[in-house]
């Protein structure tokens, strides 16, 4: 099996898991080419981010190089189920 499919595999489970243990249902894209993705594995954490109309497109852990901060989404708003 090629490195980053199973990496991606590993981290398919982590989430599913995750969401199960907080009884949760995961939804889970049908294609690899959806324009969402199920699992962060540069900083290890599950994000939830909620399907809806104004869902952000854009999600971050650390701070833009120019400090900017008006309509960041932080990935800390979205660490809980």
């Amino acid at each position: 099996m090629h490195h980053t499919k199973a990496k991606a595999d590993k981290g398919l489970a982590r989430v599913i898991a995750d969401v199960v243990d907080k009884g949760g249902t995961p939804c889970i894209p049908l294609s690899e080419h959806q324009p969402y993705d199920l699992y962060c594995p540069e900083k290890n954490k599950v994000l939830y981010v909620l399907n809806s109309v104004d869902c952000p497109k854009a999600i971050r852990f650390d701070r833009p190089a120019n400090n900017q901060s008006k309509n960041v989404k932080w990935a800390n708003a979205y660490l809980k189920l």
